[in-house]
């Protein structure tokens, strides 16, 4: 009882409905506090004014309403992972492969410091490496291209 002095004393100038609904308040508060049996007294409250907050919307998994339902879209998507798993993994193989490959020709490259010391018959069959400028002794054509 000392709280609702205390609250009487800081609330001032409130309504004498407003006072007398705090009023029945700590004193049902006090009630649930000091009840042997707090699921009684919870059973017995008037609870007609408050709104039920329990409205569940219920969803169907069945697929008789002829929309095919869950199961066909779960049927659909593990058709498409059993498409994509061979897809992924031979793209994957043929970039394993190809990196290899690269590995390879790196290993193996010849550079050619000076291009105009002629061929080298060594270097047949060989990866070789050069730059430096193009010099032909005729002009190139192409009669295929028409160039």
């Amino acid at each position: 009882m000392e709280d609702l002095n205390k609250l009487k004393e800081s609330v001032g100038e409130i309504g004498t409905e407003q006072l007398a609904t705090v009023e029945k308040g700590m004193g049902e508060m006090s009630k649930v506090a000091t009840d042997a049996d707090p699921v009684k007294y919870l059973n017995s409250v008037n609870t007609s004014k408050v709104p039920n907050r329990r409205s569940y919307r219920t969803y169907s998994s069945s697929s008789d309403s002829g929309e095919g339902g869950v199961g066909a879209l779960g049927l659909f998507g593990i058709l498409l992972i059993c498409f994509a798993i061979p897809i992924v993994w031979f793209n994957e193989r043929k970039s394993v492969k190809m990196d290899k490959l690269y590995g390879q020709a790196d290993r193996n490259v010849k550079s050619l410091k000076n291009v105009r010391d002629g061929v080298n018959y060594q270097n047949h069959y060989q990866l070789v490496h050069c730059t430096g400028m193009l010099e032909t002794a005729q002009p190139i054509t192409d009669p295929q291209f028409g160039i």
